[in-house]
């Protein structure tokens, strides 16, 4: 027996003469029920070795400490401990994090009423902004004055982020990576036209506007938007974003280093999966090969051997062991297991299948230190440090373990059960190609064994490359 948040977990190891490392899923998942996700003790079971199966009984996640964060208005940001702290207030990047977990609970009254309000409050950030805007303009107009607003890009649409537990907003309205996560969570309510009436309206203002200045992530996260509801934007704005991430790309590409930005910052399974989703919707496989490499590249520099090491909060440049870089945040792994998904539906490779589930099994103690990140109440810690769990269970870590859970519940087999037995061996490493239409060697243009001109850039297969962490 294994203990795990206060649960016991039997677990069982059986010798495997074919050497694969194979988990057996036991999982039942259901809107109107707890997540069950695949569950971990890593020191007890020792290693992953591929000389075993290792078969886990899976437990359920509570929403308990959820609900707890959850109130009238949206999200409580942080927690001290599993405590609520009302004085961090509300914020559009969680409340949009939160709005696909709540809706696709929707047939339980208490999680429709919580989607519903989630929505309005995104819609507010974006109306409130108007507001101000109009309210400027009026001023200005009245005093003879040019017509111009305190917002740097009149034209663009802006959005309130945070808001005060008192139901107040704070600071200026303003673009950033809140407004393309809002729209990538009014996406997921599309499907019912009492939530759509309201999402499509705000969607379509956040389409609209040209990404001139926008931050890479907000970039990213509105092309995903984009990929996930084409029909309220045109294949030419979603093309555009896909275009600055890869001249971001292009643009910090050298040798050892085939990344999007000069560091690896946060939320970094992101960037492959907006090309992979825009080159899938735009028909483009030249697209969706940089987006394949890119994920290639990420999970061989988190690869540790037997689980990830993601990037810590100080960020990782290059050559800088990932060891050193701060505290492991828990939204590196949904993003990482969300793109290995996104990989999968396009290639039908089972290797992005395998390495979606390791990630999410970081949550569950498949990690360096072998520490579950999620509590019996369903509360999953902020960090992963040097000293162990940072204990405290904010919103983002909160959410971004359900997601993940419901990311690979949902790809697997909802709404049914299933049971499945995963390799999650690499397979062998081999080296990056040109794709048809350049004439240069991968290593000609830059050093890097990826080509950066031509038509675009390939991979044979995955490389398992160095271990680090």
């Amino acid at each position: 027996m294994l203990t795990l948040a206060g649960q016991l977990i039997e677990a069982q190891v059986e010798p495997d003469t074919s050497s694969v490392v194979g988990i057996d899923h036991a999982r039942s998942w259901h809107p109107n029920s707890s997540i069950t996700a695949p569950v971990v003790s890593h020191p007890a079971l020792s290693n992953w070795a591929v000389e075993s199966t290792v078969v886990v009984t899976s437990t359920a996640i509570s929403m308990d400490h959820l609900l707890c964060l959850v109130d009238d208005i949206g999200i409580v940001q942080h927690a001290t401990g599993s405590v609520p702290l009302l004085s961090s207030g509300y914020c559009v990047d969680d409340v949009a994090r939160l709005v696909p977990i709540a809706f696709a609970r929707r047939d339980d009254p208490e999680w429709h009423r919580i989607a519903a309000r989630s929505v309005s409050f995104l819609s507010l950030a974006l109306e409130d902004a108007d507001a101000l805007r109009a309210e400027d303009l009026a001023v200005n107009r009245r005093l003879g004055l040019e017509p111009q607003t305190r917002f740097a890009e009149p034209q663009q649409s802006c959005m309130y982020n945070f808001m005060s537990f008192d139901r107040r907003w704070l600071g200026e309205p303003c673009r950033g990576d809140h407004v393309g996560r809002a729209a990538l969570g009014l996406t997921s309510v599309l499907g019912d036209r009492n939530f759509a009436v309201v999402a499509e309206r705000v969607l379509r203002r956040l389409f609209e506007e040209p990404c001139r200045g926008d931050s890479l992530h907000q970039v990213a996260y509105t092309a995903l938007a984009q990929a996930e509801a084409p029909w309220l934007t045109t294949s030419k704005s979603l093309r555009g974003r896909a275009a600055v991430i890869l001249q971001a790309v292009e643009h910090n590409a050298k040798p050892g280093w085939h990344w999007v930005e000069p560091t690896l910052r946060y939320d970094n399974g992101l960037f492959p999966d907006a090309l992979i989703a825009a080159g899938m919707q735009l028909d483009d496989q030249a697209m969706i090969e940089v987006g394949l490499t890119l994920l290639s590249w990420l999970d061989a520099r988190c690869d540790a051997g037997n689980h990830f090491r993601f990037p810590g909060h100080r960020g990782a440049a290059p050559g800088v062991d990932l060891a050193d870089t701060g505290d492991e945040q828990p939204l590196e792994a949904v993003a990482l297991a969300k793109a290995h998904l996104r990989a999968w539906r396009a290639t039908g490779s089972t290797w992005h299948r395998s390495r979606a589930t390791v990630a999410d099994q970081w949550y569950f103690g498949r990690n360096w230190s072998g520490a579950a990140m999620v509590d019996e109440h369903g509360g999953c810690f902020d960090g992963l440090t040097r000293q162990g769990v940072n204990r405290n269970q904010g919103a983002e870590s909160t959410l971004a373990a359900i997601a993940s859970m419901t990311a690979i519940a949902s790809a697997f087999a909802a709404p049914a059960s299933f049971r499945r037995v995963i390799d999650i061996r690499q397979p062998a490493a081999a080296p990056l190609r040109l794709m048809s239409g350049s004439s240069q060697t991968p290593s000609a243009k830059n050093g890097t064994g990826i080509a950066m001109s031509g038509g675009g850039w390939s991979s044979a297969a995955p490389p398992t490359g160095p271990r680090h962490g």
